[in-house]
């Protein structure tokens, strides 16, 4: 069966940090996301157990996207080429002095965006 071509909507989770919808909002928008910006973004993902697959789609409308630099980018990062190391996703320290962060009350009490959405009781 033919494999149908989709337009990606890159639907933004509430079980997403403000940095993480923020990042991928400026990405949908067409924004340049600094390098940093898509580090953070491509270790949450991949972090939350998305594939290279599911990820490599978001960075479609950044204005320098090549598909290929993108996906072995991701496979670097996921620890599935290269050094075989898996990068984590950056603490929220490190967010912020990147001019990363949009933090919320829903922020408090956490010091890395994979907590987001897991410390509420």
């Amino acid at each position: 069966e033919m494999a149908k071509k989709f337009t990606v909507i890159t639907t933004i989770s509430t079980e997403y940090p403000p940095c993480i919808k923020h990042a991928i909002q400026a990405l949908n928008d067409g924004e340049n996301l600094s390098h940093s910006g898509r580090f953070m973004l491509a270790t949450f993902l991949l972090g939350r157990g998305q594939t290279v697959d599911d990820v490599a789609p978001l960075f479609k409308n950044a204005p320098d996207y090549n598909e290929k630099v993108t996906r072995y980018q991701l496979n670097q990062i996921s620890g599935e080429t290269g050094s075989n190391t898996k990068y984590s996703c950056p603490s929220c320290e490190k967010i912020k002095s990147n001019d990363l962060c949009f933090a919320t009350p829903d922020c408090d009490y956490i010091i890395n965006p994979l907590q987001f959405g897991k410390k509420r009781s």
